[in-house]
């Protein structure tokens, strides 16, 4: 019994793989004794460790194993515990109408055994199926008849539980201003009893639903809120149960979207930009599988004076109100009281009662406050110090880097929403928006388009194409509907260097290969990607660009096709006297056997190598398909020469691997297999950054073509020139030249006749993207 307590501690704690192997310890050891009950508690609860790692099939077993136990030694009540939680791995498995026997199975027993708090927690599921089910009045008959009886045990946590599912089901019925009394009940309870997840989304729904009233000043209030929730539940992530995990993993990422959406709308461009800062960390923390050593640079978004009026009475409100409720309901659970007890339950009611009061004179007064705020505000005064701040700390950066390399620099944050993108636009002295008038819906068809017409190598655009011609291009008509509305203001700013976040599928993307009629947008602008690593480093000095480790797989492996380009770029580039290569760059090169995770690790451990170029499968995955929690760097791996695979996980383990490295270049990458939105690629570049990296170049697909090699040499050659201001700028010239489009660079601003070249199609010079300090 002991290792069967020291399981549930783990339990308890969130570390679910320690549980399981005191349980799994602990069970051949009560089945040998015959400690028939204690054998079904341990079955159960290591069915309960499985569900909680997502192993539903595994909990199953297990879960099954114990009923026929349960049902032999005569226990009704742990019969009933697991049948309930039979119904909760099918409802996982979307099986609504067979979760719902088992829920039904469940109650009725614990209606025979007078288990008023299984009752509840029975009716409350059975409520939750309809619910999913879209029946609306069905589920909400079961979740009133389960909320008196919670009540009644002291069941706080699952109290609170079911009148934010009762608000659920009135907003879902568009009775919102009923659906705001539920939520109301609901948040303080959360907070008392410490469900952080349930807190945050019990203020999500506040900020939807007053949104739904058209209270968009009200909705930010709560928004902020929901999402400082979601951002300490970051901190203890490796704590929650697995509930409280996916809230936090399927709902906060709607939560920051909608709350950015809002802030736009109202002004808040720079608040929305933090909040849109916190997304990129909360991807970032994702894709690393919740490594908490990942800090948040932000860690909580500001509030404006007015705000932080009406959040300090709320704190003085509910201030006593946990310990209040806590000694009542625990006093109300004792069966038999002396009295004292007695007293002090009478005294506690007093003070309930009049905390109500208060409560209520304080949701009526905060609701008229907001009411009139929401009329009165100046848009200016909705800003927040922090986010200006930190306003203030970009554009500075613009300005120097205006000084220093010389053009105009811009910075765009790309949201998509879903009837449109919007595109928050940074100058060094200003910020507005626009929007690009899209769906989401729309948008994804276009992105699948133009994914096939990369691979299949259709009809590119060319200058002097008609308008209907021009809008059959995919490239035509994604610039349309992406970036024409921002170009316009581009354009009229004389922008020439972009740094661009980007949101969702449009990272898979290749803005350059973008087509306005008349050129691709490579021959107006240099465009690198950014993550919130590269602030840190854009404003760093950059080195010398004189040493290169050249590291190749021609030979493929498994899962993987031969490269048998590889040599010869490898050899084009990289000018090591000892393996008789004649490239441009002095340094070391290593090809096939002897390209080995010692040889990668030691290289870039002992020796500086400002130039690292790995040509070879580097293969972005995300772990959506397999609904794994251990995060997208495990899914993602580079294939070594000598067969075997590296995964980020590993690479971002070796500390500071790249912390010499001015250029990380990839030139076989292959991203967004499976259900992905992109965030692999983002994820990537913040983790070569993070490990020392200053800029990183990968390919959005690989191509199977010696063009890589020619497009390769040719920005090392132009690099290592130094005819150029910038690795951006490199870059650009190199795509302009093997597409045939340099003569277009201009002379005197007169456009010539292009050169004739094999590899003009996007498919061979496009999918190369910098990320990073670009300079």
């Amino acid at each position: 019994r002991t290792l069967d307590n020291i399981g549930l501690v783990y339990s308890t704690l969130g570390q679910n793989q320690k549980a399981l192997e005191f349980y799994q310890e602990a069970l051949p050891i009560v089945h040998a004794v015959g400690y028939r009950a204690v054998e079904a508690v341990t079955l159960n609860n290591i069915g309960l460790v499985y569900s909680a790692l997502g192993q539903n099939q595994k909990a199953l077993e297990y879960y099954e194993k114990a009923l026929p136990i349960w049902k032999a030694v005569g226990d009704r009540a742990g019969e009933a515990l697991t049948i309930n939680n039979i119904g909760g791995v099918y409802s996982d498995l979307g099986q609504k109408q067979k979760a719902l026997e088992f829920y039904q199975e469940a109650l009725t027993i614990c209606k025979e055994v007078g288990d008023r708090a299984g009752e509840a927690t029975n009716l409350h599921n059975i409520g939750g199926v309809y619910d999913a089910l879209g029946q609306n009045q069905k589920a909400l008959e079961f979740y009133q008849e389960a909320l008196p009886i919670r009540k009644e045990v002291g069941d706080r946590a699952g109290e609170a539980k079911t009148l934010n599912n009762i608000g659920l089901v009135y907003s879902a019925l568009g009775q919102n201003q009923k659906a705001l009394e539920f939520f109301q009940k609901a948040l303080p309870i959360h907070q008392e009893v410490g469900e952080h997840a349930r807190e945050a989304l019990a203020l999500n729904n506040l900020m939807f639903c007053w949104k739904s009233l058209n209270n968009t000043l009200f909705s930010i209030f709560y928004g902020k809120q929901s999402v400082n929730a979601y951002q300490n539940l970051r901190a203890n992530i490796s704590e929650l149960d697995r509930e409280s995990k996916k809230i936090y993993l399927e709902k906060a990422k709607k939560t920051y979207r909608f709350l950015t959406g809002l802030l736009i709308a109202e002004g808040g461009l720079s608040d929305a930009q933090h909040v849109l800062d916190m997304l990129k960390e909360k991807e970032y923390f994702e894709f690393t599988g919740k490594d908490q050593s990942n800090t948040p640079t932000y860690s909580q978004l500001d509030f404006t004076g007015f705000e932080k009026q009406w959040l300090g009475k709320y704190k003085k409100v509910t201030k006593d109100y946990s310990t209040i409720s806590g000694d009542y309901y625990l006093l109300k659970k004792k069966k038999v009281k002396n009295d004292a007890e007695k007293k002090r339950m009478k005294e506690l009611e007093v003070s309930l009662e009049k905390y109500q009061k208060d409560y209520d004179r304080y949701l009526a007064e905060l609701k008229k406050a907001f009411d009139k705020y929401n009329k009165t505000v100046k848009k200016e005064t909705i800003k927040t110090p922090n986010s200006q701040k930190l306003l203030r700390e970009r554009q500075a950066t613009l300005r120097k880097l205006d000084e220093i390399e010389g053009g105009k620099n811009v910075f765009l944050n790309f949201l998509v929403q879903d009837e449109r993108i919007a595109v928050i636009f940074t100058t060094p002295d200003s910020q507005f928006v626009w929007f690009s008038n899209v769906s989401k819906k729309k948008l994804n068809r276009l992105i699948l388009e133009y994914r096939e017409a990369i691979k299949r190598r259709k009809r590119a655009p060319q200058k002097g194409m008609n308008i209907g011609s021009l809008n059959k291009t995919i490239y035509g008509k994604l610039y349309d509907h992406i970036f024409k509305p921002v170009d316009i203001e581009l354009k009229k700013y004389g922008a020439t260097n972009l740094m661009i976040y980007l949101d969702g599928l449009l990272r898979y993307i290749a803005l350059p290969v973008l087509w306005d009629g008349e050129t691709y947008l490579v021959q107006r602008y240099r465009i690198a990607l950014f993550t919130n690593a590269s602030f840190a480093r854009i404003q760093r000095e950059p080195g010398e660009n004189n040493k290169i480790l050249g590291l190749g797989a021609s030979r493929g492996g498994e899962d993987f096709d031969p490269l048998p380009n590889v040599k010869e770029e490898i050899k084009g580039i990289v000018n090591d006297k000892e393996k008789g290569f004649n490239g441009i760059i002095p340094g070391k090169a290593f090809l096939d056997d002897d390209f080995t995770r010692e040889t990668f690790v030691n290289q870039l451990k002992t020796a500086a190598y400002p130039l690292v170029h790995i040509s070879s499968h580097f293969v972005f995955n995300t772990g959506v398909e397999t609904g794994d929690d251990g995060g997208d760097e495990t899914k993602s791996h580079l294939l070594m020469g000598d067969g075997s695979l590296m995964n980020l996980k590993e690479i971002r383990e070796q500390k500071g691997l790249f912390n010499r490295v001015e250029l990380l270049m990839l030139s076989a990458c292959e991203t967004g297999r499976g259900d992905a939105d992109g965030r692999e690629i983002d994820g990537f570049g913040e983790m070569a950054q993070q490990s020392g990296a200053q800029c990183v170049v990968a390919s959005l697909w690989k191509v199977t073509d010696k063009s890589t090699k020619d497009l390769m040499v040719k920005f090392y050659r132009i690099l290592k020139q130094g005819n150029v201001t910038s690795k951006i700028e490199a870059l650009r010239q190199a795509q302009l030249e093997l597409a045939g489009l340099d003569d277009l660079l201009g002379k005197n601003n007169r456009q010539v006749k292009r050169k004739k070249s094999k590899y003009s199609h996007p498919y061979y010079w496009g999918p190369f993207i910098m990320i990073g300090n670009w300079r």
